[in-house]
């Protein structure tokens, strides 16, 4: 396996570590947010749960029996229903590595309620709960929870700031070796009769100093010549 190679040129480096820098920033920062969010989201949807349950299953225990039925549609919502009977056959499930609303069931209803908790084998994760109303009746509470998909502009977003990242880089790497570009295509056109091409002295204190000095050297270069052309004359 051949070992990774530090970039030879300046610019390689440069924009090498501006943008594992960044991008690890970045990636800290959103991955830090993005968990913050989730955790909101978590307990904003146990605490809706929670409350449904009470209340629904508070409908349910005073609704006379063969009404019931009818009330169930009313009741479902997109990541769990409710059941009158005992509920499909499945495995108990360990409650050591039970999900969070199973959890948030337990509070609600387990005071009341003798709840039992079974996995359902499925192509997604599936689990039901069962207990049994005042006046017997099986209810069983069928879950299907689902994993929050992003939000559809997240995605795009993520491109546009590495995109804007890698720009930034790319801008920074080029003003950064810009000069030094020119000072080399200058060393490498120097005159020693004085008629090298000159530096621009505007920019930065570093360029513009930078820029004097190899003026001045230029010029020295060429008196001094000159001087030399002149003796031997």
């Amino acid at each position: 396996m051949t070992p990774l190679r530090w970039p030879r040129t300046l610019a390689s480096r440069l924009s090498l570590i501006f943008l594992v820098s960044l991008v690890a920033a970045h990636g800290l920062s959103f991955g830090l947010q993005f968990y913050e969010r989730y955790q909101s989201a978590m307990t904003l949807m146990l605490g809706n749960l929670e409350q449904d349950l009470t209340t629904t299953v508070a409908m349910l225990e005073r609704l006379p029996a063969a009404e019931r039925q009818d009330w169930l549609p009313r009741f479902e919502h997109p990541n769990y229903r409710y059941q009158l009977d005992e509920g499909q056959p499945g495995t108990p499930m360990n409650m050591a590595s039970a999900p969070a609303s199973v959890r948030s069931m337990e509070a609600t209803l387990g005071q009341d309620h003798d709840l039992s908790f079974t996995d359902i084998s499925d192509l997604r994760p599936h689990y039901q709960a069962h207990l049994r109303l005042s006046d017997g009746s099986p209810l069983t509470i069928d879950v299907r929870p689902k994993i929050s998909p992003l939000s559809p502009w997240l995605p795009l977003l993520l491109i546009v700031q590495l995109l804007l990242l890698f720009g930034c880089t790319w801008f920074a790497v080029r003003t950064a070796i810009r000069p030094l570009t020119r000072l080399s295509k200058a060393v490498d056109t120097l005159d020693p009769n004085g008629g090298g091409t000159r530096l621009d002295e505007a920019g930065p204190i570093e360029v513009a100093y930078a820029a004097v000095a190899f003026n001045t050297l230029q010029e020295r270069i060429a008196t001094h010549i000159k001087e030399r052309m002149q003796l031997l004359a």
